[in-house]
């Protein structure tokens, strides 16, 4: 399937970040999520990547912490001559019919109306401390959560608005005193709330300080929704280096795409955790690490009965039957999403409307993917806002 305009902007941009795409497995999402090795800077300052083997959150990562420049920014720039201009302003009363996080320079969370052609207001995040905005869910309540990869204090924060609101109802920090001289911090990339009224983020980066530093010690944190103010909570999975995505099922089960190693083998890994905020935590590895794995952004949907994973090396979502049994495979793969004239692609994250009946994934080549579900019919729909490439997007009102 391919788009019948021509997208070459949006490809020169994150034509670099996406080349370490592999050839999908069987059944199974491709190219790991949490490549290890640091890249070095070419003369333009954009991350040389031998032989493509760093993947898109790493790339994320890295510029989350302050390890290279932000590439999307600074190609942005060049090719705009300066600052990009927000085409859009906030509006209280607009109709948003989907959010979106745009890959711009400049931290705004788009409200697209409910076709995802149209921009109908914009939400200044950066403005209320939340900058690097990775991912983002949409609760029964219609309030936007929105993950934020870092903050003006430098760990990352969840918000969560109020719709019709410009400024964040909660502010969660993903940091915690974990005794005297002893702190923890993250960047978080993902959130899930559930009905009991928890909060959960995913971290690619995590460090505990005390006071000399450890990394990766926490990939996953929650917070109680009713005391935004009271420090997060870590759990810990012995086998996870870092968390990547997660949603959470009717029933209180966490759902974890990450990185992490058992014996020998390592690559990105799927968790489900029960009772994830008690003691008597019960981690079950559903995908097991392996050289070269990996899997993408996860999203529950029908009421808990399906596990949506974004494959976005094949363009695809694969679902799987919940409650997951052992070596399930998935009952149905929804796409390929679109290609722009040159074959480009990158779906990332996303989810359904209400009654799962559509499916919106956020592009990075600089569109929406809108799936109708029953056809499996998918197009591409965009707007000068959305060029630069899309992290992630949500239904109001989705399916939560």
């Amino acid at each position: 399937m391919q788009l019948s305009h021509r997208a070459g902007a949006a490809l020169v941009i994150v034509s670099w970040l996406l080349c370490g795409c592999a050839t999908p497995l069987q059944g199974s999402p491709i190219e790991s999520s949490a490549a290890r090795q640091v890249p070095a800077i070419d003369r333009a300052g954009a991350p040389n990547i031998p032989q493509g083997r760093i993947g898109f959150l790493r790339l994320r990562q890295l510029e989350m912490r302050g390890k290279i420049p932000p590439a999307l920014e600074r190609r942005i720039l060049e090719r705009m001559g300066g600052r990009p201009r927000i085409r859009v302003a906030f509006d209280s009363h607009a109709v948003v019919g989907m959010w979106a996080i745009v890959a711009s320079a400049y931290t705004y969370i788009f409200g697209e109306n409910a076709k995802g052609n149209k921009t109908v207001t914009a939400i200044d995040v950066e403005s209320n401390g939340c900058m690097a905005p990775a991912n983002l869910k949409v609760d029964h309540a219609e309030n936007l959560w929105l993950a934020c990869g870092t903050s003006p204090s430098d760990a990352g924060v969840i918000q969560a608005y109020a719709s019709g609101s410009k400024k964040p109802l909660a502010t969660f920090a993903d940091s915690f005193t974990c005794g005297e001289g002893c702190n923890f911090d993250a960047n978080a990339n993902d959130v899930a709330t559930d009905s009991s009224g928890h909060v959960f983020a995913a971290n690619p980066f995590s460090e505990t300080c005390d006071p000399s530093c450890t990394d990766w010690t926490y990939p996953l944190v929650w917070w109680n929704a009713n005391s935004a103010s009271s420090p997060a909570t870590g759990i810990a999975e012995p086998d996870m280096t870092n968390g990547d995505y997660i949603d959470v099922d009717p029933s209180g089960n966490l759902y974890v795409e990450g990185y992490g190693c058992i014996d020998s083998q390592c690559g990105a890994m799927l968790d489900e955790i029960s009772d994830p905020t008690t003691a008597s935590a019960k981690i079950t590895h559903l995908i097991a690490p392996y050289a070269g794995s990996s899997v993408g952004a996860v999203y529950v949907s029908n009421k808990g009965r399906v596990l949506n994973i974004v494959d976005s090396g094949s363009r695809t979502m694969l679902q799987y039957a919940l409650p997951w049994v052992s070596r399930e495979s998935p009952f149905n793969v929804l796409g390929p999403t679109p290609t722009n004239y040159y074959g480009g692609g990158y779906p990332i994250a996303g989810g359904f409307d209400r009654g799962d009946k559509r499916a919106v994934l956020g592009d990075a080549y600089g569109w929406l993917d809108v799936g109708n579900v029953a056809k499996n019919r998918w197009s591409a729909v965009t707007n000068v806002n959305l060029f630069t490439g899309v992290y992630g997007a949500a239904y109001v009102p989705s399916d939560k």
